[in-house]
C-alpha cells in the first residue's frame, strides 16, 4: 500500500495479505504526518546549499569542457593520421597501376630508357 503525502509516496507494506480499509488508510497517512511535519529549512542551510549547488556546477561544466577540447584534439589527430594513411595508400595504389614499385625503380627505368 502505498500513501500520497506531497508529492512523496510513503510504502508501508506490500506484502499484506488483507487491503487496508481507506479509513485506516487515512489514519495511517494522517499519523505520519504528525510524527513528521514539515520543516522549512533556515536561510543559512539555503545559502549554504546554494553555493554548493553553483560550486558543483561550475566544475561539472569545466569538465565538460576539458572532456569536449580533448575528444576534438584527438579528433583532428585521427582525421590528420587517417587522411596521411589514406593518402599513401592511394599513391601505393596508383605506383601499382603504373607499374613501378617504388621510386628508385623509376630511376633505373629512367636510366635504362635513356
Amino acid at each position: 500500500m502505498r500513501l500520497k503525502w506531497g508529492a512523496t509516496y510513503i510504502t508501508l507494506n506490500e506484502t499484506c495479505a488483507s487491503p487496508v480499509s481507506a479509513a485506516e488508510e487515512a489514519g495511517v497517512a494522517e499519523a505520519v504526518r504528525q510524527a513528521l511535519p514539515p520543516v522549512v529549512p533556515s536561510l543559512d542551510f539555503v545559502a549554504a546549499l546554494e553555493g554548493e549547488l553553483l560550486r558543483e556546477a561550475a566544475r561539472r561544466q569545466a569538465v565538460h569542457q576539458q572532456f569536449r577540447q580533448v575528444a576534438g584534439f584527438l579528433g583532428i589527430l585521427g582525421g590528420g593520421i587517417l587522411s596521411l594513411v589514406g593518402g599513401m595508400l592511394l599513391w601505393r595504389s596508383w605506383q601499382q597501376k603504373e607499374g613501378a614499385g617504388t621510386l628508385q625503380g623509376n630511376l633505373v627505368r629512367v636510366g635504362v630508357a635513356a
